[in-house]
């Protein structure tokens, strides 16, 4: 069954926990911007992100042994990977087409969520970006 959920998900170059605290605070920012005192909580290295009825999840997978698990999920929540990884024009073709697919199950505020958390990602160092949306 599909559910409105969106991940967001990177992989360093290596494992660089020095990105968590800066990753944490620009997605807090931007999400601000959004929809003020909507922040990202922390646990580890996945930030979750809840919004009315969706969730948006930011992961930093620590290693790539870690891909098997988001594609289980991905399946499971009928989700749709590219893992030729996600940039900025793939990302609104994909959210544009699950506009057109699921009209009623994402507001708008949900994809600029999306679109902001990738944003935040994206401007991360030696960083390797993969969407289930």
């Amino acid at each position: 069954m599909r559910v409105p959920i969106f991940v967001i998900a990177g992989l360093p170059n290596k494992n660089e926990v020095e990105h968590l605290p800066e990753l944490q605070s620009k997605l807090n920012a931007a999400l601000n911007k959004i929809v003020p005192g909507l922040t990202a909580l922390r646990k580890e290295h996945l930030f979750t992100i809840r919004h009315d009825n969706a969730t948006i999840y930011a992961a930093l997978m620590k290693n790539e042994a870690e891909m098997k698990d988001w594609k289980k999920m991905a399946k499971d929540f009928e989700l749709t990977i590219d893992m030729s990884g996600l940039n900025r024009k793939s990302l609104e073709a994909r959210l544009n087409s699950i506009k057109r697919t699921f009209p009623t199950l994402y507001q708008d505020v949900h994809y600029n969520i999306a679109r902001a958390t990738f944003d935040v990602m994206e401007d991360l160092p030696n960083i390797k970006i993969y969407g289930f949306l």
